[in-house]
């Protein structure tokens, strides 16, 4: 027996050996970043980027995604995405990066990040013309006047009808006192069958929404500055609140009357 193990330790030495106990291959982890801070803005430039603990070596591709949408697939470095997005609700949403590996193994890496909007920005159909403190509510007004009525101009409502949409400060409550009714010649039924930009939750701006437009005016078509506007705002059971582009905007009671036609600009709320 002697002989033997000293025959084997011979051989070892001349011609070597293996051993079963090397070393596990390296598990490659990835990491998903968005832009720097997390934050992308409503059509502005971000860039989401996959990071590797070893320099990419088993990558072969990367696809990138938002909530589940296919951005774009990358086969080299670097491996990241760039472009602008619009239109996602404000607040937290998905970036992921799906890894194809040599192997054809796949691997996963996602980050939160925050969607937010500012003041003047095109979305979700119109013109952002006000916002919440903290970024995550605010109003968007129609860029066009709404079309249809008499030669584009709208009664408000019929006098002594009993609407009850005295609210100064909530338009979507005062429009929603004509949900039901079916004369296409009233604002507040026109901006109840608004469709643009695809939604369906326009309504007529109260007096003090309507304020928030005229900052605006501008951008919101200056060619209507001499325009009367309706509010959704009552004054009593036969006359209502206007305002103009341009001016202070409460005319005498003979041009407020429910039956005049007025022009009508939509808005709505995110």
């Amino acid at each position: 027996m002697k002989n033997i193990l000293l025959a084997i330790t011979a051989f070892c030495v001349l011609y070597g050996c293996t051993t079963n106990n090397s070393d596990e291959e390296k598990i490659v982890t990835y990491s998903c970043v968005v832009s720097d801070d997390g934050i992308i803005y409503n059509n502005e430039n971000f860039t989401i980027s996959l990071k590797s603990d070893s320099d990419y070596a088993k990558v072969l591709s990367a696809d990138f995604y938002i909530d589940g949408e296919l951005l774009k697939s990358v086969f080299s470095e670097p491996y990241s995405y760039t472009g602008s997005i619009a239109d996602l609700p404000v607040g937290e949403h998905m970036a992921n990066v799906i890894i194809t590996q040599n192997d054809n193994s796949s691997a996963k890496a996602e980050s939160k990040f925050t969607f937010l909007v500012k003041l003047g920005d095109e979305y979700q159909g119109g013109m952002i013309i006000y916002l919440s403190e903290d970024g995550m509510n605010g109003i968007i007004a129609s860029k066009e006047d709404v079309p249809g009525g008499n030669s584009g101009q709208f009664q408000w409502g019929y006098k002594y009808e009993g609407y009850d949409a005295y609210s100064e400060t909530d338009g979507y409550s005062n429009t929603q006192k004509f949900v039901g009714r079916n004369d296409d010649n009233f604002a507040a039924i026109a901006c109840l069958n608004y469709r643009e930009g695809g939604y369906d939750d326009w309504y007529l701006p109260s007096v003090e929404e309507f304020e928030y437009i005229k900052k605006y005016e501008e951008e919101l078509i200056p060619s209507r500055l001499e325009n009367i506007y309706w509010t959704s705002t009552q004054i009593d059971e036969t006359h209502a609140e206007i305002r103009h582009f341009g001016r202070a905007g409460i005319s005498s009671n003979d041009k407020i009357v429910f039956g005049n036609y007025h022009y009508v600009r939509a808005v709505r709320r995110f």
